[in-house]
């Protein structure tokens, strides 16, 4: 049992990759959100770090795939993954997994999904653009 209070698991279904190295998008894992979540806490169990958590645009405006990045360092490696997220909300690993926070938080400001459960859910950078951003390419105008 992890810190976090979830099993250790393996995590044979990550993609794993020296730092520095690139990897095809195709060869990143893709886990229903319940496998990513439980993977993020995990690894986080065993002291790997999240060095990022971010969306991207999809075709499908109801779709926002998130993609994982974690630290092992005591293999000297980066462990990969990704995942969807149908719809406007998803639930929250930040009371569970502090270090998420601001991913999290990031990801509700770029693309308008909510993070349900997320402590603090406010903009992490005031001074940016807000709302989901729905076109790639579309200008977005900063906040007077």
């Amino acid at each position: 049992m992890s810190s976090l209070g979830t099993p250790a698991s393996s995590d044979s279904h990550l993609a794993t990759v020296a730092n520095g190295r690139a990897i095809d998008r195709a060869a990143v894992p893709e886990l229903s959100l319940e496998e990513f979540q439980q993977a993020i806490l995990a690894a986080v169990g065993r002291d790997q770090r999240v060095v990022a958590l971010f969306g991207m645009l999809d075709p499908d405006p109801a779709i926002v795939p998130l993609y994982l990045v974690l630290a092992d360092d005591q293999q000297s490696s980066l462990r990969l993954a990704r995942t969807r997220v149908r719809g406007d909300r998803y639930p929250s690993l930040t009371p569970r997994c502090p270090q998420l926070h601001l991913f999290e938080r990031e990801i509700a400001e770029q693309f308008g999904i909510r993070a349900e459960g997320h402590p603090w859910l406010k903009p992490s950078d005031t001074t940016a653009p807000t709302g989901p951003a729905t076109t790639p390419g579309a200008e977005v105008k900063a906040n007077p």
